[in-house]
């Protein structure tokens, strides 16, 4: 199991509260997936997903992946998978442990993006280019105007994240 942090030097990882509320430390499976968990995003920069045990990403706008990947430094704390569960969120990749967690090893990637990139070469990860194409587009629309409604962000995106002006005002207009 894997958990990967901007963070170098971690001996043991403790849990924290993230989006489901409870204090967890998160692994996943899959190291590739695990990987575009090393640098800041969120689900309007990027949207994951696992098709066949390969990672799937779609960018949310033109260029993300390389504004979020290029020129940062992660570590990949390999974990002890018998400490965590399975089945506590939404999605199947995702493993936690509501205590600390004793780090097995760490690998320091210097240049996430470049890493990525290689993941990509060998077949472990397919990146969906930001596309004007109209069924990217419509995807893309249905995708993120759920999240705005089902976390209740409509606002923050009109008024505080400059992303909402930027790139989803198109999606805004019609909530």
């Amino acid at each position: 199991m894997y958990h990967v942090s901007p963070v170098k030097g971690i001996e043991e990882l403790k849990p924290s509260i993230s989006s489901h509320g409870k204090a967890y430390v998160y692994a996943i499976d899959i190291l590739t997936v695990a990987l575009l968990f090393g640098a800041k995003k969120d689900d309007f920069d990027l949207l994951l997903d696992v098709d066949d045990g390969k990672a799937v990403v779609w960018e949310c706008y033109p260029d993300a992946f390389k504004k979020i990947y290029d020129n940062k430094s992660c570590s990949v704390y390999t974990v002890d998978e018998r400490y965590f569960k399975n089945g506590q969120t939404s999605w199947e990749h995702e493993y936690v442990c509501e205590r600390s967690v004793p780090v097995l090893s760490e690998k320091r990637i210097s240049n996430l993006y470049l890493e990525l990139k290689n993941e990509m070469e060998k077949g472990n990860l397919i990146l969906n280019y930001y596309s004007e194409n109209e069924a990217y587009q419509k995807f893309l629309k249905d995708e993120l105007k759920t999240r705005m409604i089902d976390f209740n962000l409509i606002d923050y995106f009109k008024n505080d994240d400059p992303r909402g002006k930027l790139y989803f005002q198109n999606i805004l207009n019609e909530i």
